[in-house]
């Protein structure tokens, strides 16, 4: 059971999320602790690319269609994008008891076009780094450790071995056209730039977002201090008038 996720901020209340691996029971809780942030931020618009999935079962699309419903509250909504026929056919099931509805389009530009956005002008690259689920399939049991342990093992070698002839050496390929001019459109430009800007700008709203919930936290338990200090006051006056 693997999943990796890949965030990659669209503009300021737009982002994507490009699902891989396997979203079941036990990493549901990765993807919602990734996008909890988001909901909490101004993010209103979330398109989850879905077309790397092998598997999703009924709790990935409950996760989902809870993150939607978050959203929805907020004006907008999470779109799911190259979903495959399997993953389509149980969001299809899932509507019929999930409200608000889980839309679903058979490819990446329809979903950004449902967000309200021009698929030509959205760098769609990585820019937030991957979180990944542990996979758990390829650990070794206990029991083929303790076989393995008890193995006995072959005797070392006392001839030398002769060392491997050397590689040959690989031939460099020729730099690209676009690589020996080192031109840039002015397009390409624009667009990195101002997804940069929209990038700085939405770390700079998270940030005070949990300065906020910080400082909130700080007085809470200024006045739990306050109520402990109030409390061991009375117990010492009440063993005093005793």
């Amino acid at each position: 059971m693997h999943l990796s996720l890949h965030l990659t901020p669209l503009t300021d209340t737009a982002m994507m999320i490009t699902m891989e691996g396997e979203l079941d029971a036990a990493t549901a809780p990765v993807l919602e602790a990734m996008l909890r942030p988001l909901i909490v931020a101004e993010v209103t618009h979330v398109v989850a690319a879905a077309g790397r999935l092998r598997f999703c079962d009924v709790t990935g699309v409950r996760q989902l269609s809870a993150v939607n419903k978050s959203l929805h509250g907020k004006g907008g909504r999470l779109v799911v994008a190259e979903a495959d026929s399997a993953l389509h056919r149980l969001i299809t099931l899932a509507n019929g008891w999930s409200v608000p509805r889980l839309h679903v389009y058979t490819s990446l530009a329809e979903a950004l076009i449902a967000a309200g956005l021009d698929p030509d002008e959205v760098p769609l690259q990585t820019v937030i780094g991957p979180r990944h689920a542990p996979s758990l399939r390829r650990l070794t049991s206990v029991r083929s450790l303790v076989h393995s342990a008890r193995r006995p093992r072959p005797a070392r070698r006392t001839t030398p071995v002769p060392p491997p002839p050397p590689a040959p050496p690989v031939p460099s390929a020729p730099p690209s056209q676009a690589a020996v001019s080192g031109r840039v459109s002015l397009k390409e430009v624009l667009v990195r730039s101002r997804h940069l800007r929209g990038q700085a700008a939405y770390h700079m709203r998270l940030m005070e977002k949990r300065l906020q919930q910080i400082w909130e936290a700080q007085s809470i338990m200024d006045q739990a201090r306050e109520q402990c200090r109030s409390s061991l006051d009375d117990l010492r006056n009440g063993r005093t008038g005793g």
